[in-house]
């Protein structure tokens, strides 16, 4: 074809010629004879001129192809930078001088390559996309960052070329530069009035001074600036180093304080919100007295860290500490009654599955908006076995309130953005509100809780009001309503309805109460509430007792501890059952917490009981679940009851390996001292 080519390049020239030589002859055949033999003698120069160039060409294309191999394999050998050829499964044909450095003499050519190269897995890497051939592997103490070539080969299997760039300085630095990052922690000293509550005056100067250089020698310890800017408020200033080696520490300062308030009969917390160091100062800052409110708002004794992918929680296991002061439950309750005024219509609501605290919260909090005058909604889509009798009840002796119970439908369509108010309780987490819909159309949302908050909770509410050391958000409607209307008048079934909601919570106040909660509970009996009615709210079918008693007899033990139980049916009582279930299994001697699963319609229900040994919370929180120490719960989307069963067994031991690790860490500051 290339002859072909070269030949059409003279067809032209060559016709002309001999045309010419034609002309010659007819007008005159001598001088047409000699023409043709000068036309025949440049052709044939012509051609020899070109076959020369061309044999020149191609001997100089054939040093140079020689040289460029030359040049290319002295290259591989004398790369700067270790080199290594391998077939496609990873065994070693070819590496250069300086891959020896990394490999033992004795190892080499026929070996694969994931036997001698620590941490590098063939198969893995090579299935990687050319966008992702970029890996840092440490090897000799020194860190690599690996490329790769694919060579195909006709007819023959592909190979591969790996090279290892050092890139030890680069990674140094950058460590470097990301340790010396700046974060903050606001620390505040949680009850700080109530320090040595009962004591002399000096001795709760004495008390705080012992905390605070706990605090100050905590701090300077890993390399940290801390100072005091209020009473019971400390800010600290420290780099990504140190941060590190406090989370590695699991935050020891909180046990510090808290063995400072044991050992004066005293109960010292602390609640500390911190920020992953980041790329601005002041985001930093604020940040981290973020965190330290979410650390408030899941009842203190813990640190928060604010990282980069959502929130981190150290501590958390002691229960929260009941708030004697009520100012701002004085505050909340002006304030809440001042946005009911302000509000064309009020829809409350709590969780969806209610529960006998949810509804009665709600119910306490309509009879307010009503006794205000105020258009008030509670919405609720289904009656569900654990709130059927009350709400039967409710038809019978207060149908006055069961004409303001409304669906979600019937709420969307009332709904106004900037003039309508969203009451939330027993809840803060949209995902579980019983409509979560209405907070894309509402602006002004009030939140009243007393779960530990999650980081998750609803974004930039106009109040929230979430107390973790309440029994039940029945116990904080109950107080605002004091507050709310001084001359408070509530009638008989709104009392029951929010005494049942702390009965159920507190276990009939075995768990989780305090004075404020008795408090409450004799509020709402001046008002009328009969507990002999109130219990009645919580009778059972034979039914669910029946299958109550079937999941405790087929319960199994776990850590000699923590009983693990199962409720197959998939019926409308279910989570009821569960949850009773639960609180009857810390019954029997030695178990401490309790787990019954159960079905529920597309999910896994887990309800979590403890008698207060061990937090259910932090377990059932890894699976996104939440609420309190001993009283938490969370449910598994597209699981068996198998699969359910295996998860929750391993965040049980991710727990128990924790609690593991920080015993060895308090026996090593016990042995090394301050």
């Amino acid at each position: 074809m290339d002859k072909l080519k070269h030949l059409n390049e003279y067809i032209i020239p060559t016709v002309l010629l001999f045309i010419l030589v034609i002309i010659l002859f007819v007008l005159n055949p001598l001088f047409g004879f000699i023409g043709l033999i000068i036309a025949v003698g440049i052709l044939f120069n012509i051609l020899k001129i070109r076959e020369d160039l061309e044999l020149e060409v191609a001997f100089n294309i054939e040093n140079l192809c020689e040289n460029f191999d030359s040049a290319a394999q002295d290259s591989l050998f004398n790369m700067p930078f270790p080199l290594i050829l391998t077939d496609d499964q990873g065994i070693i044909k070819w590496y250069n001088p300086k891959f020896l450095n990394l490999i033992e003499e004795n190892q080499g050519v026929g070996v694969n390559i994931d036997e001698i190269l620590e941490g590098f897995v063939f198969e893995e890497i090579v299935s990687k996309g050319q966008d992702q051939d970029n890996l840092v592997i440490n090897l000799q103490g020194k860190s690599y960052s690996l490329y790769k070539n694919k060579i195909k080969k006709a007819h023959e299997d592909s190979i591969f070329l790996f090279y290892f760039v050092d890139n030890t300085e680069f990674i140094n630095l950058k460590n470097k530069y990301l340790d010396r990052r700046v974060g903050f922690a606001h620390l505040y000293i949680d009850n700080y009035e109530e320090i040595g509550h009962g004591k002399k005056g000096y001795q709760k100067s004495v008390i705080i001074a012992e905390v605070e250089n706990e605090i100050f020698d905590y701090f300077n310890q890993n390399n940290a600036i801390v100072r005091r800017y209020d009473d019971d408020k400390y800010l600290a200033v420290f780099d990504n180093k140190s941060l590190m080696s406090m989370i590695s520490d699991k935050f020891s300062i909180l046990d510090r304080v808290r063995e400072i308030g044991t050992n004066n009969e005293s109960t010292i917390t602390l609640s500390v919100g911190i920020s992953e160091t980041l790329e601005s100062i002041p985001e930093s800052y604020e940040e981290s007295r973020v965190a330290v409110d979410l650390a408030l708002g899941r009842g203190g004794d813990q640190v928060v860290v604010r990282t980069k992918d959502g929130h981190e929680f150290f501590g958390g296991r002691s229960q929260a500490r009941e708030k004697r002061n009520r100012v701002r439950a004085r505050v909340i309750g002006s304030s809440i009654s001042n946005l009911i005024d302000e509000a064309s219509e009020i829809f409350i609501m709590g969780h969806k599955n209610s529960d006998m605290d949810s509804i009665g919260s709600a119910i306490g909090m309509l009879g307010a908006v009503r006794r205000k005058e105020r258009e008030g909604f509670i919405v609720l889509n289904d009656v569900n076995p654990s709130i059927k009798l009350i709400m039967d009840e409710m038809k019978k002796s207060a149908p006055e309130i069961n004409e303001f119970i409304i669906s979600s439908e019937e709420a969307i369509q009332n709904a106004q953005k900037t003039k309508s108010l969203i009451i939330m309780l027993d809840n803060h987490k949209v995902y579980l509100a019983e409509e979560p819909r209405l907070f894309e159309m509402i602006d002004k949302v009030v939140v009243i809780d007393h779960h530990r908050k999650g980081n998750d909770a609803i974004e930039n509410p106009v109040l929230s009001y979430i107390e973790s050391y309440a029994s039940s958000t029945s116990e904080l409607v109950t107080e605002i309503l004091e507050y709310m209307d001084p001359d408070i008048k509530i009638s008989a079934f709104e009392a029951e309805a929010m005494m049942a909601g702390i009965v159920v919570d507190t276990k009939n106040f075995t768990y989780q109460t305090g004075v404020r909660t008795f408090e409450a509970a004799s509020i709402l009996r001046r008002q009328g509430a009969d507990p002999t009615k109130v219990n009645k709210y919580f009778n059972d079918d034979l039914d669910t007792v029946r299958l109550r008693a079937r999941v405790i007899h087929d319960a199994e033990i776990l850590h000699k501890e923590i009983a693990i139980a199962y409720l197959e049916e998939d019926i409308d009582s279910s989570i009821l059952i569960a949850a009773q279930a639960a609180d009857s299994l810390l019954n029997i001697v030695g178990v401490n917490a309790s787990f019954v699963l159960t079905k529920n319609e597309d999910f896994i229900h887990i309800s979590g009981r403890s008698a207060g040994e061990i937090s259910v919370q932090l377990i059932l929180e890894k699976l996104g679940g939440g609420g309190h120490l001993t009283s938490a719960a969370t449910q598994l989307k597209n699981v068996t009851m198998e699969q359910a069963r295996e998860k929750l067994v391993g965040v049980i031991q991710e727990y128990y390996e924790d609690l593991e690790k920080k015993e060895k860490i308090d026996e090593n500051n016990i042995i090394e001292g301050p």
